[in-house]
């Protein structure tokens, strides 16, 4: 528990003001002995050359073998020389990955909530908009202003951040309580202003400070499991994203029902003080480079040994921050341009990500005009998103197990387009749940059968999305982390956009030929995700940006 907190912002507080003597550092105790590689002067024998070739292997060969069947991109770069300074072996507690189990729970418990948090706050509004509109006396387009700008914010926010938690002086740890000490500071302001003008500009802010763990989220994982273990967990942090705008409205509706939209944005700021609490006082540091160089620091500090370097020192020692934010704003758009796959990748979730949010403006005209459901009951008819996620999550994790793991332990690393198969099937699942909710969307039927239709929508997308992502982060693993802040913002300027034109399609054609144009859209990504599935190795042969797979 001790270097749990050590780690976290207020326990990194405690350690600066009492000059080291609180919460100390491994380096730092009286009866630390500092390995003799990392002394002054040391020059390694033929053995110990061998083992600094192995580096973080330490003498466990049969460990370092189970570790090959990672791809080579997990793996760190390795230095076979004694001024290299990496774990101490293979059970370094410090090393995130050895965490416990428990630790590990526990800080992707935090990563599930605050992706939660931010992901609620953009629907929890549409709760009030009928009292929105009228105390500012605004239109409904206008009242859609507030849920734009928060979508809006928190794409571009990302595309920000992202960069800026690879830098390994930073660490992600300041990127996730920083923001949200400002991002609860301005929702109290949202559920205060008396303007709908200074609503919509405080809304545009909290979602650009809560956005870092939409990108950021997945590379704080990735510091924790092991390459086989990521499609699970990055599943399971996910699912809360996909169902928390679902939830917003269940939450919202009886509290706007009651007490109007500013209840909505007191719940959020709630949920968000509550959250940050946790960041600023539980939240360990998980970055391996920002971990390795602090602990460089303090050897240099004790021995005297100046050549001592990590590896963030030897691979980012020219490089500055503005450098590094400029590569990661650029590259993005550069691949997208030039590397099919991902230009493919970044269309299909932008345009069905936007479908996914004009739910929010066809289930009031759907279940309040045409099934006639209360104001209550409508918020809980947005509870058919969350399960479709979880039905969603649980078929990706299903073939995780049934299939990729017995693969994994009979042939091992698989080829990158393996990752797509379950698309096969989802990218075809996606228009018939559209095609569903669009004609059975009239009072002479049930209402259960739209709803099992927009069930299966956003099941398929839930498992197409998580095979795409995966794809892109194994392909691309050094632009790994700008490409998904970079998808992040393609798709939430596409939903943006879209918000506005929602309710005037579903007035102008109805909600059979509005959501059925969208099913026949979505038509157009079958052939797409087939071409990846089966090119894909050939477009990365020829790519300059693709990294191949893992032997």
């Amino acid at each position: 528990m001790a270097d749990l907190f050590r780690e976290t912002a207020f326990g990194k507080l405690v350690h600066f003001l009492s000059k080291g003597t609180l919460l100390q550092y491994p380096e730092e105790r009286a009866d630390f002995i500092v390995p003799e590689q990392y002394l002054p002067g040391w020059k390694p024998s033929v053995d110990d050359a061998a083992t600094l070739v192995l580096a973080s292997g330490g003498d466990d060969l049969e460990a370092n073998k189970e570790k090959t069947t990672a791809p080579p991109s997990a793996a760190p770069s390795l230095k076979s020389t004694p001024a290299f300074v990496d774990w101490y072996g293979d059970n370094d507690p410090d090393n995130p990955q050895n965490w416990s189990s428990g630790k590990k729970a526990f800080v992707t418990f935090i990563i599930c909530t605050l992706t939660f948090a931010v992901y609620v706050g953009s629907s929890l509004i549409t709760s009030g908009f009928g009292s929105l509109m009228e105390e500012f006396g605004i239109g409904e387009e206008e009242a859609t202003v507030s849920l734009s700008i928060y979508v809006l914010s928190y794409g571009v926010g990302a595309l920000f951040f992202s960069p800026l938690s690879e830098i390994p002086a930073f660490g992600r740890n300041p990127f996730y309580w920083a923001p949200m000490v400002a991002f609860v500071a301005f929702q109290a302001g949202a559920a205060r202003t008396p303007t709908y003008t200074g609503l919509v500009l405080l809304r545009a802010l909290t979602a650009f400070f809560g956005s870092p763990v939409l990108s950021t989220g997945g590379a704080t994982l990735a510091d924790m499991f092991t390459p086989m273990q990521l499609p699970v967990i990055f599943s399971i942090w996910v699912l809360p994203a996909f169902s928390a705008p679902a939830v917003g409205p269940v939450f919202g509706n009886f509290a706007a029902q009651a007490n109007g939209w500013r209840w909505t944005m007191y719940e959020l700021l709630w949920i968000v003080g509550f959250v940050t609490l946790f960041l600023v006082f539980l939240m360990p540091e998980t970055s391996h480079a920002n971990i390795l160089l602090r602990r460089a620091e303090r050897l240099r500090a004790l021995t005297g040994n100046n050549a001592l370097r990590s590896q963030s020192e030897i691979d980012h020692g020219e490089l500055t921050p503005g450098k590094i934010i400029t590569d990661a704003l650029i590259r993005p758009i550069q691949i997208t341009v030039l590397d099919p796959s991902v230009g493919f990748a970044n269309l299909y979730i932008s345009f069905v990500y936007a479908w996914y949010y004009l739910f929010f403006t066809s289930f009031p005209i759907v279940y309040g005009e045409i099934f006639k459901f209360s104001f209550g009951a409508q918020g809980l008819a947005y509870l058919s998103l969350a399960i479709g996620g979880t039905l969603g999550a649980a078929f990706y994790i299903g073939y995780q197990y049934v299939v990729m793991n017995p693969y994994y332990a009979k042939v091992g690393w698989p080829v990158n387009e393996k990752r797509l198969e379950p698309a096969l099937i989802s990218a075809i699942v996606a228009p018939i749940g559209l095609f569903i909710f669009a004609w059975t969307a009239k009072a002479s039927l049930h209402w259960i059968g739209s709803m099992v239709g927009v069930t299966l929508f956003v099941a398929a997308n839930f498992a197409t999305l998580q095979c795409i992502f995966l794809y892109i982060v194994l392909s691309y693993p050094q632009y790994a982390a700008s490409l998904l802040a970079g998808n992040d913002a393609f798709r939430s300027i596409t939903a943006a956009a879209f918000l506005h034109a929602g309710t005037p399609m579903f007035r102008a054609m109805g909600i059979g030929g509005g959501v059925s144009f969208l099913g026949g859209l979505t038509l157009f990504g079958i052939p797409g995700v087939w071409a990846i599935w089966y090119w894909g190795a050939s477009l990365r042969q020829k790519s300059r940006f693709a990294q191949g797979d893992a032997q």
